[in-house]
């Protein structure tokens, strides 16, 4: 339905988007950002016209559905939504899809300083429009010594809480779910107390489950499961995620056998591959290492986990040359 209004109101959209046409889509919207710097973005007026502003709001719709299906189409969307926006100016969705489009830039054009430079265009223009999110204060005396990561983490916390609220006032609960999976992942990534992380878990498994998004609920339970055998007593095994209510073997198979969970096994087989680096079992690893490489690398290449996957696979590589 989304690509029929596209090609009534464009009769040139495709029907079915090649890496050609995703190549002229951004080598024409390169034409225009090379005319100024990146961040005259900031200065382009609020979009008016109805229609351009329908067609943001169909592309916008079209993201989640084309990135699980079709990534040529994905990467064509959010070309499409940089381009209306530096032509007609900005609407909402302008700020994450410029930041969509910078991702998307470095791995068809091979190029990445454009990316960074149009993403921070991206998150300033959204910061402008009345964000007032700021670094979380830290208690004299109740806090440990933060460094530059860890404070870099909080400010993103922030500003995914915040995501998160604007989502569900917007009604757009995928992204909310999305927002919950990265409030989950930037906890332990902070190193906050084990059982905060678990909460949060807990709260954004609910949360899923509650809305019917299985592919975020399955990306939590990954991740929940993987907490859970930190202790040491939840599970008979620290690199196994059995428990009393949680079957590995059948969630791994159930990942593995649905091409469209290839996200959810991606999530699973990089905690699972975190696990059996801190149990030192090396061998395990690298298992764990292989079979997460073809779903978390495959056609589905646009992937925060991509930097985690790769420092697990080196530590349980290096652990196996000992």
């Amino acid at each position: 339905m989304g690509r029929d209004y596209l090609q009534r109101v464009d009769s040139q959209w495709p029907l079915h988007a090649t890496a050609d046409h995703v190549r002229q889509e951004y080598d024409h919207l390169w034409e225009r950002l090379d005319a100024g710097p990146i961040e005259a973005l900031l200065d382009l007026p609020l979009m008016s016209d109805p229609d351009r502003c329908a067609t943001m709001d169909v592309l916008t719709v079209l993201t989640s559905p084309a990135l699980f299906t079709d990534l040529n189409l994905f990467r064509l969307v959010v070309g499409r939504m940089a381009t209306l926006s530096l032509e007609h100016g900005n609407t909402d969705g302008s700020a994450s899809r410029m930041r969509g489009w910078a991702a998307c830039w470095g791995r068809t054009s091979g190029t990445t300083r454009p990316g960074f430079a149009s993403a921070g265009s991206g998150s300033t223009w959204w910061k402008s429009m009345g964000s007032t999110v700021s670094a979380p204060a830290c208690v004299p005396g109740l806090c440990r010594p933060r460094g530059p990561l860890d404070a870099a983490l909080e400010i993103c916390r922030a500003f995914l809480r915040r995501a998160f609220q604007a989502a569900q006032d917007a009604g757009d609960l995928s992204y909310a779910a999305y927002a919950c999976i990265d409030l989950i992942t930037n906890r332990f990534a902070t190193g906050d107390p084990l059982g905060e992380v678990e909460r949060e878990a807990e709260d954004g498994l609910e949360f899923a489950r509650k809305v019917r998004f299985g592919l975020a609920g399955d990306c939590i339970t990954g991740s929940f499961s993987s907490f859970r055998t930190m202790p040491g007593e939840l599970t008979p095994d620290f690199n196994s995620f059995n428990d009393a209510d949680f079957n590995e073997d059948g969630f791994s198979r159930r990942l593995e056998s649905n091409p469209q969970l290839a996200i959810g096994a991606c999530w699973y087989w990089i905690r699972k591959l975190q696990a059996c680096v801190y149990a030192g079992d090396s061998a395990s690893g690298i298992v764990a290492a292989a079979k997460g490489r073809s779903r978390c690398f495959g056609r589905r290449r646009l992937n925060s986990s991509m930097p985690k996957y790769h420092f697990y696979a080196a530590l349980a590589r290096g652990g196996a040359l000992r």
